[in-house]
Formats: C-alpha cells, structure tokens, sequence
C-alpha cells in the first residue's frame, strides 16, 4: 500500500514538472523562468535583509541584499518591461551608490564611503545619459571626470570635520581639469595642439601647490 502510494506521489510529481516544462516550451507561460528566477533572487535579498536587521552594527549584508533585490526586480520587469534591461545597469550603480551614501551617513568617520559612493552615482548617470540618448558619446568624459571631481570636492568641504581629508582637493582640481579641457577639445573650444601643454602645465601647478603646503 505504502509503495503504491509513494508511486502515484512521485509520478504525480513528474507528470506535473513535464506539464510546466511544456507549457513554458510552449510559451503559454512566457516570462515564467525569469518570474522564478527573481524570486530566487529576491529571497536571497530578503535573507541579507533579516542578516542586517539582527545585527545593525555591520552594514556589509545591505551589499548584497541591495543588489539581489535590484538584480531580482530586474529580472521580473524584463520580462514584461518592453527596453527595461537598458536602465538595469544605473539602476545598479544607483543602489551601490545609496549603500555607500548610507554607511558615510550612519558614521561620518567612515568618509571612505564618499568615493566609491561618488565614482557610483557618476557611473551610473553615464550610463542613464546613454541609454536615454541624452548627449553625444563624446561628452561622456566630462559627466565622468566632472562627478568624480565633484565627489573628491565634497570630500575635501568636510575638512574642518575630517582632518584626513585635505588631500581631497589635488584630484578634485586634476578632475575638474580634465573635464574643462574634455569639453573644451569636444565643443570645439579649444584647440587640439594646446590641449596636451595645457595639461602638462595644470600637473605642474599641481606639484608646486603641493610642495608648497608641504613645507608650510
């Protein structure tokens, strides 16, 4: 009795996963293999979440749970999204950038943060810029070096806070630099033969600046 039921049971079993497989092969269930595959993901999010939640003093399982959350979303509205997949990618970089937003904003001695955070949200703007068509591909540098530059000058505002951090302004300056002389060369500003010395020059005050506050 016990064998003939466990045999109905797996056999039921089976002819209810050949079922699925048809019906996905068929596509009368389209999109169900990512719907399944973002639940996955997402319950592998909800699990970093509970990780975090019982203990607040470690925000590294946010990591993780941020992006499976980000990347299990994703999946779902790829499959009923028409070009969602085209702003997977800042809305990736926009996640990475809110978790290092988050730990500088739990404990401001933790200004690391403000780095990766900055270079984050700058790429992922590039990367929103491009999929929407926003501007010509030659003008990405300049969103990229000007948010970079941008991220080490917000660094360096916090000086009278955290006294590490007046190195900040030499890449700000650099970054910033290079982003004027980006758009000056893209726009037709400039022209090409001064670029190089221009650049050279903004190395040396550089140098000077910074051998001068060294022996103050």
């Amino acid at each position: 009795m016990n064998d003939t039921k466990s045999k109905r049971i797996l056999g039921s079993v089976i002819i209810l996963v050949g079922l699925f497989a048809l019906l996905i092969n068929t596509h009368l269930l389209h999109g169900v293999r990512n719907l399944l595959g973002g639940a996955v993901l997402l319950t592998g999010a909800l699990f970093f979440f509970s990780l975090y939640k019982n203990d607040r003093s470690k925000w590294w399982p946010l990591l993780p749970a941020a992006l499976l959350a980000v990347l299990g979303v994703g999946v779902i509205f790829d499959s009923y999204v028409a070009n969602a997949s085209d702003f997977f990618g800042a809305a990736f970089m926009y996640t990475l950038f809110a978790i290092f937003a988050f730990v500088f904003a739990r404990d401001r001695a933790d200004w690391w943060a403000i780095i990766p955070a900055g270079a984050c949200f700058t790429i992922g703007t590039v990367v929103l810029v491009d999929s929407l068509a926003l501007l010509d591909t030659d003008l990405k540098g300049v969103i990229f070096f000007l948010g970079l530059g941008l991220t080490f000058l917000y660094l360096w505002s916090l000086r009278a806070e955290v006294r590490a951090v007046g190195w900040a302004i030499w890449p700000a300056g650099a970054l910033l630099g290079l982003a004027v002389l980006i758009y000056a060369d893209q726009t037709d500003w400039l022209r090409d033969e001064l670029i190089f010395p221009l650049l050279v020059i903004l190395v040396g005050v550089i140098i000077i600046l910074n051998g001068a506050r060294k022996t103050r």
